[in-house]
């Protein structure tokens, strides 16, 4: 079996930086099973599978090492930047069918914009018990799987410490800790840890 790869480090211009993904370009489905390997071989966090549909259109999914996920933001972003850049696709538009519906990259100049689905988020109250593990946190809230954490600004997420055998024993499936950005362009700094997959 021979499938065409590249490895592409997302949100960096610098080789080794940023988010690094795995991207293979398939000719056909290949079991899930088969796909689970390849993923856990890869060991990067996400490894996207892409197949052609016709058009503009590509199929989309995304494994961990462990398990598939239902959205990836730095894969399909990687995606994009393989089928624009290394497979020739002059496409300004590109849509991708996942397991969230229909995504889209369009071509922005040197970058991209991704569309993806609004996940709602519901504040925790002081009930849930979760102010004692995380008492850095401005506020609290479920954001579809995962748990998302305010923290006071940009400096507390690059020096947050995550607690992952805590974070793994919680019923999500991972944590964001997010807060303002100090630096435009951007609107907010972000990490997120998922230990269990």
């Amino acid at each position: 079996m021979s499938i065409k790869y590249y490895v592409v480090d997302a949100f960096s211009a610098l080789a080794f930086g940023g988010n690094p993904a795995a991207v293979c370009i398939l000719d056909a489905p290949l079991d899930d099973l088969k796909l689970q390997a390849i993923a856990a071989e890869f060991n990067l966090s996400e490894t996207a599978y892409l197949i052609h549909q016709g058009a503009d259109t590509w199929e989309l999914r995304w494994f961990t090492p462990a398990t598939e996920v239902n959205l990836c933001g730095h894969a399909t972003l990687a995606s994009a930047w393989v089928l624009w850049h290394e497979m020739g696709f002059e496409i300004p538009a590109l849509r991708f069918l996942t397991r969230s519906g229909e995504l889209t990259a369009t071509r922005t100049g040197d970058g991209a914009t991704l569309n993806f689905p609004l996940i709602p988020t519901a504040p925790l109250g002081a009930e849930d018990n979760l102010s004692a593990l995380f008492p850095e946190a401005q506020a609290i809230a479920i954001a579809g799987e995962d748990l998302l954490l305010e923290l006071n600004d940009e400096a507390a997420i690059g020096a947050y410490i995550p607690n992952l055998p805590a974070i793994t024993a919680l019923p999500y499936r991972g944590v964001i800790i997010t807060a303002a950005a100090e630096h435009k362009p951007y609107q907010i700094a972000s990490r997120f840890f998922a230990p269990r997959l």
